[in-house]
C-alpha cells in the first residue's frame, strides 16, 4: 500500500505465512518526510519513470517490492526512510 500526502510518503506491504519465520506474517512500513519524498520522486524521474509517486514507485520497484532493492535503491541517492517491521502469529 502507498500513501502520499505530498508531505509524507508511506510504502507498507504485508507477506503471510513466512515459512522463515514459523509460518508468521511478516509486515514492512517505509516512511519518508517531504524532503526525502520529493529526493526520491526526483531519482525514479531521473530513471524514466512518470506519473504520480505511487505509480513511479510501482513502475520502478515493481508491484511486489523487495525490501533490499527498495532499501538500496534510497540508500546509493542518500535518501532518508523510516524502516518499520513487525512480524505476527
Amino acid at each position: 500500500m502507498i500513501r502520499d500526502t505530498g508531505d509524507f510518503l508511506s510504502v507498507s506491504y504485508e507477506d503471510i505465512g513466512v515459512e522463515e519465520f514459523g509460518g508468521a506474517d511478516y509486515e514492512v512500513n517505509y516512511a519518508l518526510d517531504g524532503e526525502n519524498r520529493l529526493k526520491l520522486k526526483k531519482a525514479l524521474a531521473a530513471d524514466g519513470c512518470r506519473g504520480k509517486l505511487s505509480a513511479m514507485i510501482l513502475e520502478h520497484f515493481g508491484e511486489y517490492l523487495d525490501k533490499d532493492s527498495f532499501c538500496g535503491y534510497c540508500d546509493d541517492r542518500r535518501i532518508r526512510y523510516e524502516l518499520n517491521t513487525h512480524v505476527s502469529d
